[in-house]
């Protein structure tokens, strides 16, 4: 189920209206309790210089002029307590006494103290309900026009990003694609419109030139398959061959039929549907046919080749695919290894071909199954092992590589069945 962005941007831009809304309503009730709080201070502080100026010049403390103002000689004097709290607290010059009296004290210059009860001039205190209710009314407001601007802006912005993913959904690469960029707006959603259409005509055309291929290259390669498969018949029905001439024809024979499963199986995974038939097959019959393809290539080398496969051991797979899997993994561990042995077991499903022919160079590890990828040494075009990794993809084989001390272990992982 496909998910829309268009809720999702909405929602963000509504909860960023209301948490600015919500920082700017709490910032405002900072600012109007310091600005009070500094204004009855500054009114505490000018009377306190109006009792010293009097003191130094009569030296004698006159009553203040503020009704709300009084001075206390000690602070054990001091009214609701307060004592207590400026020893907790000696800094602090703002107070909250009982019964909601509130104070503001200042320290005169021979030690008493300058108390305001400011509890009948605040302001902003008693109407704290009253502004959380128009801040919040306003806040909500705020927020409900964020979100109906967001919701103009998302029709107008996203509507068109979710016709043009309706119409590269509907797109398919086997299809001539329509012309549907014109009707995008001049913008950055138009531009890209205008790439995915370019985009498109250009993998149709890649699909046409593949499809081509592939169809010319199958009846191109199969007709001269056919009649080399016809004069490899005649000339086993001579009765003059030598025993050489029918190891050569058997030979000729083999590599005809590998030509043939590797033609068939290659133009397979060219086609779209990855759909297979899988069949039985034995895997000791292929792995002896690969090893008299391509023993030549151990002629006098010291090289032991020992095989492990229990002949009754079979795998699910379909035709020619281990045949093109073995003769290019056995045809290199039969090309590469000059000395020692080359192992062919099969246990659990999963057959492994290992030799001793010096291992993969540390420079090729990570591109082993690249096409191109080879070494100095080869005489190939480095190719053998990318259709290897691509024949296992598309077949659902699974391929692991084991670096060995001397040598390399290559095991594939069938659905197999030992009877």
């Amino acid at each position: 189920m496909k998910k829309s962005i268009q809720p999702e941007f909405i929602l963000k831009v509504c909860m960023i209206a209301l948490v600015t809304s919500g920082v700017f309503i709490f910032m405002n009730f900072i600012f109007l309790f310091v600005v009070e709080d500094a204004f009855l201070s500054r009114n505490l502080n000018k009377e306190a210089q109006v009792l010293e100026s009097h003191y130094s010049n009569a030296g004698s403390w006159k009553q203040p002029e503020s009704k709300s103002m009084k001075r206390y000689e000690t602070a054990a004097s001091l009214p609701d307590n307060l004592e207590r709290l400026m020893k907790e607290e000696p800094d602090r010059s703002e107070f909250y006494g009982q019964e909601g009296r509130h104070y503001h004290l200042a320290t005169l210059s021979d030690g008493s103290y300058l108390v305001s009860e400011v509890s009948q001039q605040l302001l902003v205190r008693p109407m704290r309900k009253g502004l959380f209710v128009v801040y919040g009314v306003l806040s909500l407001l705020v927020t409900v026009i964020a979100c109906l601007v967001a919701y103009g802006m998302a029709r107008k912005t996203i509507r068109p990003i979710t016709q043009l993913a309706n119409e590269v959904a509907s797109l398919e690469p086997s299809r001539a694609p329509e012309t549907f960029a014109e009707g995008y707006p001049k913008n950055e959603i138009g531009q890209l419109a205008h790439q995915l259409e370019n985009s498109m005509q250009r993998i149709y055309a890649f699909v046409q030139r593949e499809q081509n291929f592939s169809r010319d290259v199958s009846h191109d390669l199969r007709t001269p398959l056919a009649v080399a498969s016809g004069a490899i018949e005649i000339l086993e029905t001579q009765e003059e061959t030598t025993q050489e001439q029918k190891a050569l024809l058997e030979r000729i024979k083999l590599s005809h039929v590998h030509m043939s499963l590797t033609v068939r199986a290659l133009l397979s995974m060219a086609r779209e549907s990855s759909s297979v038939d899988l069949v039985d097959q034995k895997v000791m019959p292929i792995v002896e046919q690969t090893i008299l393809q391509y023993g030549d290539r151990l002629e006098g080398k010291p090289v032991k080749l020992e095989v492990s496969v229990p002949y009754a051991a079979t795998i699910a797979a379909a035709n020619g695919v281990l045949e093109i899997l073995l003769s290019n993994i056995l045809g290199n561990a039969f090309q590469y290894t000059m000395e020692g042995a080359v192992h062919v077991t099969f246990k659990d499903g999963e057959l492994t071909i290992s030799d001793t022919a010096g291992g993969i160079p540390e420079a090729l590890k990570s591109t082993l199954f690249e096409a191109n990828s080879k070494s100095e040494h080869s005489s190939g075009y480095g190719l053998g092992l990318s259709i290897v990794k691509r024949l296992c993809e598309y077949h659902s084989i699974d391929l692991s590589i084991t670096h060995l001390e001397g040598g390399t272990a290559i095991s594939l992982k069938f659905n197999s069945k030992v009877s």
